[in-house]
């Protein structure tokens, strides 16, 4: 029949067949080109393992300047003062009635030095170690530049009485003269003379006025500026713009916490204990607001921490901030209002509120940073740098004369 026929044409049935070395020769030819691909994927996994583990070292580099809009003021502020903090990488610019924060590129300082000059200008701020390398201009909304000029050798600044000026020393010598200069590096007159012995080796900070604050070689204090150099009996522990907290020990009578009217040189003794850990550094890094009212001082005890103290009655507040980090210049700086303390805190910026105490976050994401100034609107007056317009400081009530 045809049908059986066609069945009869089929290969016998051999039931099903599992060949364990039917395809050797096959094999044979294709495991050249199968290693192959192994390599490949062993490469691009090792290729892919490098760069998961050291693109962190590569990534595409920030823009040099970047403005973030929080569309809201930062801490309730409606004035028109701006808040400045700088890192080892950055400076920020935070506008709190705008709600607008400015973040500039800063290259590192070619020095390990933690002494960093950090002053204000009306449009510009200058960054410069107290080493001399380059330092670097940040004008409003531009990158960041090097210092060209008298301005580049490096070298402490420090803020003169008008924003926009600094001291710095006529040479590299550490007891030349310290002469007034633009922040572009003009000359604008003014010299203060360090004076003999007492001048070697010193070291310097502003001393709230615009003019210097002078520790000598022998643990000695001088007020400097333009023509004195005079004696201070006391130990200044936080300056402002119009006071100083003093710890004052009389030869023969108990120490006791002072507070210098900057303006006529009278003196206040401030109730509560003497605040001696708080002298052991230099430079004396409190600083008091613009009305005179608080001072805000790291205390280098044990445990060490922030203190708001009522130059009045002397009542004392311990902040609860983490651990201090190693005090640095311009770790602290006021409002111009008063209300507000801004505090640098392990590469945080924080904001305390002068009465109460409170901790409060700015509410913004910001790079490390370790100094903060503020910069005044407008037309009102110098940056809360510890600078006012006042000139010397009566001698007989400071200096004992």
């Amino acid at each position: 029949m045809s049908s059986g026929g066609n069945l009869d044409q089929s290969p016998p049935d051999t039931g099903d067949e599992v060949q364990f070395g039917g395809r050797e020769e096959g094999d044979r030819h294709r495991r050249p080109w199968l290693s192959g691909l192994l390599l490949v994927a062993v490469v691009v996994a090792a290729i892919g393992f490098l760069i998961a583990h050291y693109a962190p070292h590569h990534r595409m580099p920030r823009p040099a300047v970047a403005v973030t809009d929080t569309g809201k003021p930062i801490l309730g502020v409606t004035a028109g003062w701006e808040l400045f903090a700088r890192g080892p990488d950055a400076l920020v610019a935070i506008a709190l009635a705008k709600g607008k924060v400015t973040r500039t590129e800063v290259p590192a300082l070619e020095s390990g030095n933690p002494g960093v000059s950090f002053v204000l200008g009306p449009h510009e701020v200058v960054i410069r170690s107290y080493d001399f390398v380059p330092g670097y201009v940040i004008r409003d909304g531009a990158p960041a530049q090097r210092l060209t000029g008298t301005m580049a050798s490096g070298g402490q600044l420090i803020p003169g009485s008008v924003p926009g000026e600094a001291w710095q020393q006529a040479s590299g010598s550490s007891t030349s003269p310290l002469v007034l200069v633009t922040l572009a590096g003009r000359k604008v007159g003014p010299t203060i003379t360090l004076r003999g012995s007492e001048s070697l080796a010193p070291t310097m900070t502003a001393d709230g006025r615009g003019d210097l604050l002078v520790l000598s070689n022998l643990g000695q204090w001088y007020d400097a500026g333009p023509g004195w150099f005079h004696r201070v009996h006391g130990d200044v522990i936080a300056t402002g713009p119009n006071h100083w907290l003093m710890l004052s020990c009389p030869h023969g009578q108990p120490c006791r916490n002072v507070v210098v009217d900057t303006a006529n040189g009278t003196q206040q003794t401030v109730p509560g204990i003497p605040l001696r850990s708080a002298t052991y550094i230099w430079p004396p890094n409190g600083v008091i607001s613009p009305n005179g009212t608080m001072a805000a001082i790291m205390d280098s005890g044990a445990p060490p921490a922030v203190h708001l103290i009522n130059l009045s009655s002397g009542a004392d507040t311990r902040l609860a901030l983490p651990v201090i980090q190693q005090p640095v210049d311009e770790s602290m700086a006021w409002s111009p209002d008063g209300r507000w303390l801004f505090v640098t805190q392990d590469g945080k910026l924080i904001a305390v509120n002068d009465q109460t105490g409170r901790i409060t976050n700015l509410g913004v994401t910001l790079p490390y940073v370790t100094q903060v100034a503020v910069r005044p609107a407008a037309g009102l007056g110098t940056a809360s740098q510890n600078v006012i317009f006042d000139r010397a400081i009566p001698t007989r009530a400071v200096t004992g004369r």
